[in-house]
């Protein structure tokens, strides 16, 4: 088979995994009562994409389906916890809603908990709960964000964003892959900040950027800009060092290129 070929025949692989993945996902947490009272929980393709691109040589496909669909319950228990509502209990509707998000994500938990041990993986429950564990606490170094340098922020945001497949990676020596996995979740989370600075909701540290008499929203978009073109340089180095060739990486690369180039325009036309 060519190259070509088997390029095409990896990407039908990915496709009809991470399609049936999903199915898979919002059956089990299809859950009428909780429908009622919390929001329906979102799917991150990308990390299915790399599970499946990463492991399909290395297990059998029933663990790596069980891997696939535990990580997207982990991601779905901690974004209900996060998503805990913060207002005064003065209505039952707002106390049911806060109960019933708290039960949504404790559920997903149980879930993904007993899919591994399912398939008898106990090590990888052990690496599960551990990345969990990092996350929270690495979630509460951003909130905090007391004079958070740029280093420390990406820290924590590349293990907010990907420590579980990374440990994943690192578990089957896969360290290129860590490499890949951690600069490709933070550039997503970048780009996120980014669409989120005009809605004052990004929480990209303010103490990389000019100090504030000249601080204006173009200068922040534009040192935020830089730090993202600093990394897809540093991605499009590790998958061209790692010969990692999956489609969906080298996709995402052309957007991004594509995107910051435009907002790089508009900057500059408005600046």
């Amino acid at each position: 088979m060519t190259g070509g070929g088997l390029a095409m025949k990896m990407r039908t692989f990915l496709d009809e995994n991470v399609n049936e993945c999903i199915t898979a996902f919002y059956s089990m947490t299809d859950h009428p009562f909780l429908k009622q009272y919390s929001a329906k929980p979102s799917v991150d393709k990308d990390k299915l994409r790399f599970l499946f691109a990463m492991l399909e040589s290395k297990i059998p496909i029933k663990k790596l389906e069980a891997y696939a669909l535990s990580a997207i319950l982990v991601d779905a228990a901690l974004d209900a916890h996060e998503n805990v509502s913060l207002q005064p209990l003065n209505s039952d509707f707002i106390k049911k809603t806060r109960q019933l998000t708290v039960l949504a994500g404790d559920y997903y938990s149980s879930l993904y908990y007993y899919l591994l041990a399912d398939v008898g993986e106990t090590d990888m429950i052990r690496i599960y709960s551990y990345s969990i564990q990092k996350i929270n606490e690495h979630k509460m170094n951003v909130y905090k964000n007391d004079g958070i340098s740029y280093e420390q922020w990406k820290q924590d945001l590349s293990i907010i964003e990907s420590e579980l497949i990374q440990n994943i990676a690192l578990f089957y020596k896969l360290d290129e892959w860590k490499e890949t996995i951690s600069e490709y979740f933070f550039l997503k989370r970048l780009i996120l900040e980014r669409s989120q600075m005009s809605a004052n909701k990004s929480s990209f540290p303010l103490d990389v950027n000019v100090n504030s008499e000249k601080r204006n929203a173009n200068t922040v978009e534009q040192m935020l800009n830089e730090k993202i073109f600093a990394t897809l340089e540093q991605l499009t180095m590790l998958v061209k060092k790692n010969e990692i060739k999956e489609y969906f990486i080298t996709d995402f690369i052309e957007q991004v290129v594509a995107s910051t180039t435009m907002v790089e325009e508009k900057v500059a036309e408005e600046g």
